[in-house]
């Protein structure tokens, strides 16, 4: 099956466990991906997460950034659908922390934009590039 951009970063949970966290992305077969898909290092398997909090809403084209300090990853824009037939840039901002499983619904950056890039340094994200 093909996914389009998704984004995945290895990060160790407070359990000490090593997995993979994939963020969003979009199949041909599903569309559009909200949801946290978890591969699991040591054991060799896969699962999908059930997050709770906000409600977000999954696209492509997004950045996404883990902060090793706060222990959350930061998803920010990307091109979705928010409804049937209604598909456009966003310029939302997500914070997932990993250990909890919890979606928090940030400041909108008022900057439509995607196929970007974004880093963290000293505790602010930079976001570079993109449509």
């Amino acid at each position: 099956m093909q996914w389009l951009d998704t984004h995945a970063h290895i990060v160790t949970l407070a359990s000490g466990r090593v997995v993979m966290l994939v963020i969003f992305g979009h199949c041909p077969l599903y569309g559009y991906i909200s949801v946290v898909q978890e591969y699991d290092l040591e054991k060799n398997t896969w699962s999908i997460l059930h997050t709770q909090g906000a409600l977000v809403q999954g696209g492509y084209g997004h950045s996404s950034v883990y902060d090793d300090r706060t222990k959350a990853l930061y998803v920010h824009g990307g091109y979705k659908a928010f409804s049937a037939n209604k598909y456009r840039l966003a310029d939302d901002l997500y914070r997932y922390d990993v250990d909890t499983q919890m979606w928090t619904i940030l400041k909108d950056s008022r900057f439509f934009r995607y196929l970007h890039t974004a880093v963290i340094v000293s505790g602010t994200m930079l976001v570079f590039g993109g449509n």
